[in-house]
């Protein structure tokens, strides 16, 4: 039970930080022309989304 329970949780901060970088990576890319920030922030949400399923896949 506890750990289902950090799994869930692990998993909500998985989904909020993928949303996070996702919408911040869209929200810069205009104004950042494919800059190296911006390849920074699709690769840690794809990280993150990563991590993730792994968590799902856990539960």
């Amino acid at each position: 039970m506890a750990l289902e329970t950090a799994i869930y949780s692990n998993r909500l901060v998985c989904i909020t930080v993928f949303t996070l970088c996702f919408v911040g990576g869209f929200l810069l890319l205009p104004n950042m022309n494919n800059s190296f920030a911006y390849q920074a922030f699709l690769l840690s949400a794809d990280l993150f989304l990563v991590l993730d399923y792994i968590f799902l896949l856990l539960r």
